[in-house]
């Protein structure tokens, strides 16, 4: 199985959010993973902060591959 584009038909990856909790304006953990069809997936908790216009991944923590 792959993921692809449909619009350039490229090899592609879905990003899913399950949960997101605050911890100030501009910081949070995400829950939620990646899927790369059988080539690659995985669920886990991200730590993400704002720099400015960008939202940028700190740290992430595993929890299922």
């Amino acid at each position: 199985m792959q993921v692809l584009d449909k619009k350039t038909g490229k090899l592609s990856v879905i990003f899913d959010v399950e949960a997101i909790r605050w911890l100030t304006e501009n910081e949070a953990e995400v829950e939620g993973g990646y899927l790369c069809g059988s080539l690659c997936m995985a669920a886990g908790n991200y730590r993400v902060i704002r720099d400015g216009t960008h939202w940028l991944v700190t740290a992430y923590s595993v929890r299922m591959r």
